[in-house]
């Protein structure tokens, strides 16, 4: 009697499986946009996006993460999954190399413990348009 469990065609099933659950594993460990991929990509090509974000409270906070200054005016785009909440904020002045922006009290009524999953993305760079009399 084979079956599944049972003598060596059950054996060789279930190694395989374990073996095929932790390719899977390596995958999602690599997809875009998470630091792994990142450094998997660098000299490939591609470069790392520059801006984090991470949670405080009821605060988000903004940080660019790369080495050059990003320009007044561009858009982060962020999302924060656990509590479903998601925006857009135009930089008002050039964020430097390890410069932060806080964004107080955004994720109300939300409190948030640090260390919740946030995603940020640079937008393009929005013009300012001319003021009207």
């Amino acid at each position: 009697m084979t079956g599944e469990g049972r003598g060596c065609g059950g054996t060789d099933v279930r190694r395989w499986r374990s073996f095929a659950q932790g390719a899977i594993a390596i995958l999602i460990v690599l997809v875009p946009g998470t630091a792994l991929a990142q450094d998997a990509d660098e000299g490939h090509g591609v470069d790392p996006v520059p801006i984090a974000c991470s949670v405080s409270g009821y605060d988000l906070i903004i940080e660019n993460t790369g080495t050059e200054p990003i320009a007044s005016g561009a858009s982060v785009e962020w999302s924060v999954p656990f509590a479903r909440e998601a925006g857009n904020h135009v930089l008002t002045a050039t964020l430097e190399p390890g410069g932060r922006v806080f964004l107080s009290g955004i994720l109300s009524p939300s409190y948030l413990d640090s260390g919740k999953e946030c995603v940020a993305s640079l937008g393009p760079v929005e013009e300012a348009s001319p003021l009207t009399p």
